[in-house]
Order: C-alpha cells, then sequence, then structure tokens
C-alpha cells in the first residue's frame, strides 16, 4: 500500500494534521539517497587515496575537511528521507528533520574541534545556541501533539519557552566558571515576569472568548423567532421546529467550543484550540 493509498483524503483528520504526499515517490526518493552516497563514497575515496600517494606529511590528513563537510549534506538528506517515509504527521516531520538537522551539525562541529586539537571545547556553544531552538520547537510540538490526540493542553504550558532560555543560561554559568554561580539572577526575574504575563494574558482570552460564545449565544436565541407568537404556523409545525431547534443547539454545543467558539473535530475530548475539557 503506498504513502497515499494508506493516509488517504477520506480521513477526517487529513487535510488538517496530515502533510501532503502527492509529490512524494519513494522509490525515487530512496533512488535519489542511494546515488548520494555512491557519489560521496566515490568522491572521497578517491580525495583520501590522493591524500595517501602524496603523503601524511606532519599529519596532514586533508581528505578529512571536505569528507566531514560533505558528509553533513547526506547526513541531512539521509534523514529527511526516513522521516518523510516514516512520519505522515507534518507535526512529527517538522520536529524530526529539525532534530536530524541539530543532531548532524552538532557531530561535525565535535569531529572539526577533535581535528583541528583545540583543548578547548568550542563546540559546545555553538551546540548549546542551536538547543534553545530545539527545545522551543520542541515545546511547540508537544502541545500540538496533544492537541492532535485530543488531549487537554494546561494553560500555562508557554511558560516553558522561558524555561527552555533558562536552562541555556543555566548552561552558559555552569560551562564557563565550572560551577553554579550567577545564573540565579536573570532566572528567577525572567520566570517570575513571565508567569505574571502569560497568566494575565491566559485569563483576558478566556475571558473574551466566554463573553464572545455568551454574545453568539444571544444572538442565536435572537435570531429564532417565537413560535409562540407566530399563528402562521400549525401546533405540529411549532412541536417541530422546537425539535429541530433543540438538535441544532446540542449538535452546536458539540460542534463550537463554549469558551472560545472555534470549530472542533468530533471524537475530541478536549478543545483542539484553548484545551477546554467537554462535559
Amino acid at each position: 500500500m503506498s504513502e497515499n493509498q494508506k493516509y488517504s483524503k477520506n480521513d477526517s483528520h487529513y487535510s488538517k494534521y496530515h502533510a501532503n504526499t502527492s509529490n512524494y515517490n519513494p522509490v525515487s526518493a530512496n533512488r535519489g539517497v542511494k546515488a548520494h552516497w555512491i557519489s560521496y563514497l566515490a568522491v572521497n575515496g578517491l580525495l583520501m587515496l590522493i591524500n595517501l600517494l602524496t603523503g601524511f606529511s606532519g599529519g596532514n590528513f586533508w581528505f578529512l575537511y571536505p569528507l566531514l563537510s560533505w558528509g553533513i549534506g547526506i547526513s541531512i538528506h539521509t534523514s529527511v528521507n526516513y522521516v518523510i517515509s516514516r512520519y505522515p504527521y507534518k507535526s512529527d516531520r517538522g520536529f524530526y528533520i529539525h532534530f536530524a538537522v541539530i543532531l548532524t551539525v552538532s557531530v561535525y562541529l565535535f569531529l572539526l574541534n577533535v581535528i583541528t586539537r583545540v583543548n578547548y571545547p568550542w563546540f559546545a556553544w555553538p551546540v548549546a545556541a542551536m538547543g534553545i531552538g530545539l527545545g522551543e520547537h520542541f515545546v511547540a510540538y508537544k502541545r500540538i501533539k496533544r492537541i492532535e490526540s485530543g488531549q487537554m493542553v494546561p494553560r500555562l504550558h508557554t511558560l516553558w519557552y522561558p524555561a527552555v532560555v533558562c536552562f541555556f543560561l543555566v548552561f552558559v554559568d555552569i560551562f564557563s566558571n565550572g560551577h553554579v554561580n550567577w545564573f540565579w539572577w536573570p532566572v528567577v526575574p525572567i520566570m517570575l515576569v513571565s508567569f505574571v504575563i502569560i497568566d494575565s494574558i491566559t485569563r483576558h482570552r478566556e475571558n473574551l472568548r466566554t463573553r464572545y460564545h455568551e454574545h453568539q449565544a444571544r444572538s442565536r436565541e435572537n435570531v429564532n423567532f417565537n413560535t409562540q407568537e407566530n399563528a402562521s404556523y400549525s401546533q405540529e409545525e411549532r412541536r417541530e421546529v422546537v425539535l429541530e431547534r433543540k438538535d441544532n443547539a446540542t449538535q452546536s454545543e458539540r460542534k463550537f467550543c463554549p469558551r472560545c467558539g472555534e470549530v472542533n473535530s468530533p471524537g475530541h475530548g478536549f478543545c483542539e484550540y484553548c484545551g477546554l475539557k467537554f462535559e
């Protein structure tokens, strides 16, 4: 079964969560990766042979530089092809491709640090800096996965974003001094101020969404005509209108979140947008 058949558009969640695989051909993609590896091994094998024939005088292994530099591209190419073929969800693909790129570059920097024979581990600084972006992406990825599975998103989940920056400051403090020294001073104010701001914004949005939903409910009630005063309808027609109105109200409560008013997919126990648990 092909990727397009396995995750067809008949799936109710396809258009929202699944990535577009109409232009992805796994056979052509695998052939491209194999051709890339053949070129990589052939060219770098030739460079290593030239370096060997010209002599490794003074430990000059210059073939390692193109070997590692080209290795970044081929590693990312292989990782991207593997992730796309394995994970159908857009959120999974985005995070794992990001992780593969960061891991590949980090290994390259580490090997470059070793080859250049620098005693100071300078590679840790760019790796830690790239880790900030990966950590922020991981926080967003976990939120999206909870929404996709219909689970509730904690109200203060956004606090993890400044927390990732604080972890980086802890690393800088320990790695630069060898022990804990000054990181308390920026970390505590950052987390306190972030908590106050995020909590205030969250409560304000909840109030706005509640008011919006109440206004929408009142508007729907005002639009509905009064069956008791409308004499042009028979008793049977009035009863049908009342039953239809009740069905529509029940359907509306299931379709729209009572707090934010957003449309939700059927079968979710929590709102996909604000995390409210449905009764």
